[in-house]
């Protein structure tokens, strides 16, 4: 079969992804990168950016024709939905809508959607919840994605979509961003492996039922099975676990000496809440496998050996569908690094206003169709945006052969020879970056093989720092976009961040445009 999965690239779906992978299924998967990181992809998927909310969904459809729809992408932050409810609803409820047409119109046998068992059936009446608990969601984000059950059953009912809903408890493990929307897990090991202080909202007795993200991917799985049957299904553990406990359980396991400052609860947010599972159970064959202390445990070896790095939120500026476009993550925030804000004012310091370079990209992929000189007007504003010495972006095409490319240098634009191009590819950085579909920076070139020095940079062969990032057109490296600044060790995490957010939302602006232009 072939699956299509929305938010692939996120926490949750990405083990989904690999799940379907190591079991045969074909796999296609469209995320536009808000929240999801690049690094979190499988190869042997493919890969399209873009928003569930966007018209150009429909070609996607119509290119991979899936069999099963695999629905994970959601805006999943309880805050914002009560802060801009408009924007919570547009996301989860007119882009899961778009997604239902498009399986309508393309005859998919069954549909898969990831609720929210932590917030459809608010204040509890009664513990564990099952299905049959009334539906009473106190914040905006339990009612969006509840809302889109109903459309559901009316697919089933009308034009036989048959249909399987996930309800989540609060998942955990590894691949959780601590910077996102993450939740009280990697929120509290971010904090403790960088020393910093743990704040619990309330006071820390409110419950969740915690399950490992491993257990909740096997859900998935287990839902291909039986493709006749809808329904609705709880997955938990039955058992309600206290912030102050979880708290308690990672302090141990890490070492952490600090106590927690306690700050005010948090608006729309159920005090306690955990599932009854057995329908899964009984139904699914479903199992919860990994104790919460196991689970804990592999999550905190993951973080402790895993390169974060913290998204760069963009302002919403460009075509609708780049509303947020997170950087290509590759090493993680030091501690000591500036923030977002301090990042972005930093790269934008000529004229004192830090979204002066987001603005200006945004305004050139307004007047789209892009002119022969798109790529040499990207590189030039990637290039002030982080005060970059030189550097290059080169065009794919679907055979990955060079079709064109722009250079600068110390101020000087440079036309590339054919064989600098293809040695650029053969040995070079851009080569790897094509081949991995992730950002790199290099601290310093004459310590990586990656590097390849190119010819009028031969006179000054020292060391330099660089970043190099794709860009992608339907699911594959289009473009290549690489910077240089002299000596090693000038550039930082943010400014890769703020380097790939540029490349992602031109990617995100081209949605049906003929990427490949020769310069």
């Amino acid at each position: 079969m072939k699956i299509l999965v929305t938010g692939g690239a996120g926490f949750i779906a990405s083990h989904v992804v690999d799940l379907y992978l190591e079991r045969g299924q074909k796999v296609v998967v469209v995320d536009n990168l808000s929240t999801g990181r690049v690094s979190n992809l499988n190869p042997n998927a493919v890969f399209y950016q873009m928003d569930i909310r966007s018209p150009q969904l429909a070609e996607v459809f119509k290119k991979e024709r899936p069999d099963i729809v695999n629905h994970h992408a959601a805006q999943m932050d309880v805050r914002r939905s009560v802060a801009d409810p408009i924007y919570d609803s547009d996301v989860n409820i007119i882009g899961s809508l778009n997604l239902i047409e498009c399986a309508k119109l393309y005859d998919v046998q069954h549909f898969i959607y990831i609720s929210s068992g932590g917030a459809v059936y608010g204040e509890p009446e009664y513990l564990p919840c099952d299905e049959e608990h009334p539906i009473k969601p106190i914040c905006q984000y339990g009612a969006s994605k509840h809302t889109v059950e109903h459309y559901l059953y009316m697919y089933r009912e009308n034009y036989g979509l048959g249909y399987t809903v996930l309800r989540y408890p609060n998942v955990y493990g590894p691949r959780q961003d601590p910077q996102g929307e993450a939740g009280v897990v990697a929120i509290f090991i971010g904090k403790m492996l960088t020393g910093d202080q743990v704040t619990i909202n309330g006071d820390g007795e409110q419950q969740r039922d915690f399950v490992y993200v491993a257990d909740c991917a096997e859900a998935n799985l287990l839902a291909l099975n039986d493709l006749q049957r809808s329904g609705i299904y709880n997955l938990g553990s039955g058992e309600g676990t206290s912030v102050n406990e979880i708290f308690a359980t990672l302090r141990g396991i890490i070492g952490y000496e600090q106590d927690p400052i306690y700050g005010p609860p948090k608006v729309g947010e159920t005090r306690r809440i955990y599932l009854n599972a057995e329908r899964a159970i009984q139904d699914l064959g479903w199992k919860k496998r990994w104790s919460l202390e196991d689970g804990l445990r592999e999550t905190v070896r993951y973080f402790r050996s895993a390169e974060m790095v913290e998204p760069v939120a963009l302002p919403s500026v460009g075509r609708s569908s780049a509303q947020t476009v997170a950087g290509a993550p590759v090493d993680g925030p030091q501690k000591g690094q500036p923030s977002q804000r301090e990042a972005l004012g930093e790269a934008a310091r000529g004229d004192g206003d830090e979204l002066r370079v987001l603005e200006e990209l945004g305004q050139r992929l307004e007047s789209l169709p892009f002119s022969k000189r798109w790529p040499a007007d990207l590189l030039d504003i990637a290039l002030r945006a982080v005060r970059a010495r030189g550097g290059s972006i080169i065009i794919l095409d679907q055979a990955k052969k060079i079709i064109g490319a722009a250079a600068s240098f110390q101020g000087v634009t440079h036309e590339l020879n054919p064989k600098e191009l293809q040695m650029m590819l053969d040995r070079g950085l851009a080569g790897w970056v094509t081949q991995h579909g992730r950002a790199a920076l290099i601290s310093n070139t004459l310590e990586d093989a990656r590097w390849a020095t190119k010819e009028w940079e031969q006179a000054e062969a020292s060391a330099r720092s660089v970043i190099s990032v794709p860009l992608f057109f339907e699911g594959r490296v289009s473009a290549v976009l690489t910077l240089t600044r002299e000596n090693h060790d000038c550039f930082t995490h943010n400014d890769l961040a703020l380097v790939s957010s540029l490349a992602a939302m031109t990617s995100v602006s081209q949605e049906g445009i003929q990427l490949p232009v020769a310069v």
